[in-house]
């Protein structure tokens, strides 16, 4: 939790870093714990199912 006014100001400062400025946009980058990050997790085979909710393009409409 945030001490006063400006420490909670700060913190979500730093958390809307965190997100892309519109739905266009990628999402910023955290280098440093990109390469930190060794291994990718296994994907499994219900996994690739959830590629079937997110369209491929931001303008497609939701089925």
């Amino acid at each position: 939790m945030a001490q006063d006014e400006e420490d909670a100001i700060e913190f979500a400062k730093e958390l809307l870093e965190f997100l892309p400025l519109n739905n266009l946009a990628e999402a910023p980058v955290d280098q440093e714990a990109l390469d930190a990050y060794e291994t990718r997790p296994k994907v499994e085979p219900e996994d690739e199912a959830l590629n079937e909710l997110v369209p491929d393009s931001a303008s497609a409409p939701m089925t």
